[in-house]
């Protein structure tokens, strides 16, 4: 695959179940590189589990590995994650305040309409994980 097409990250196996396995990423924030975090208390350091459904090559536990997606997966999930809720968020706060609603009650509506939102992705997720996956190749 192309290395301009693909998204990676570095990661440890943690559990291998047949063609199933479990790896742990540590996610950062931009400012987390930064040589004046320890003064900062905004620096992010994150450990994150990720579950890879189908692993063509034989891992162990703790092994590196390098994760893979590509850009069109990273692109469909900043839209369903950022972009489509950002839109969804700004009409329903557009159309309740030219209803009439004071403020208030229009930035309750906007976030309440972001519930069936959300709601819909948790009940999709096994349809939408199977276009947002991982790969592994180890390094």
């Amino acid at each position: 695959m192309d290395k301009n097409r693909e998204l990676t990250h570095d990661g440890v196996v943690y559990k291998t179940e047949g063609k199933e396995a479990w790896v742990k990423i540590i996610s950062k924030s931009a400012c987390a590189g930064c040589h004046a975090k320890g003064a900062c208390s905004v620096a992010d350091v994150e450990e994150k589990m990720v579950h890879i459904k189908r692993v063509n090559q034989s891992i162990k536990n703790g092994e590196k590995v390098l994760l893979v997606a590509n850009k069109r997966q990273e692109k469909l999930a900043v839209i369903l994650g950022y972009i489509l809720p950002l839109c969804i968020l700004i009409i329903a706060l557009i159309v309740s305040k030219n209803i009439g609603f004071s403020d208030t009650i229009s930035a309750v509506i906007a976030i309440a309409i972001l519930v069936p939102y959300y709601l819909g992705l948790y009940l999709f997720r096994n349809r939408i994980s199977g276009k947002l996956e991982f790969t592994i190749r180890k390094i």
